[in-house]
């Protein structure tokens, strides 16, 4: 597994992509960002829970609306039970316990 802050840092640069092609009304291309954002990042809780608000942002603009509903349910009711947190542990327990993944920025 790649280096945690490497990971943290390619999700980061994604996201600044896939805003840039959302702010574009490019939503095929930001939401192909956020997903591969979203797959380096599933073991780090608060990273995790802010690849799904970049997503619940597009799924809906490209057809994708079991996926919207799948981000909305993690985010408006799945997180308030843990969810994220529960993900990260089962992921990868040093990631779960590390500093680096208390805080998306």
């Amino acid at each position: 597994m790649e280096a945690l802050e490497n990971r943290l840092s390619a999700a980061r640069t994604l996201w600044q992509e896939g805003d840039a092609a959302y702010g574009n009304k490019d939503y095929e291309s930001a939401y192909q960002l956020y997903t591969e954002a979203h797959d380096l990042i599933m073991d780090c809780a608060a990273y995790h829970r802010r690849a799904h608000q970049k997503l619940i942002s597009v799924t809906a603009k490209v057809g994708n609306y079991g996926e919207y509903l799948t981000d909305w349910l993690l985010l408006k009711v799945f997180y308030y039970v843990g969810i994220f947190k529960a993900i990260s542990y089962v992921q990868n327990k040093s990631s779960y316990y590390s500093d680096l993944c208390k805080h998306a920025d």
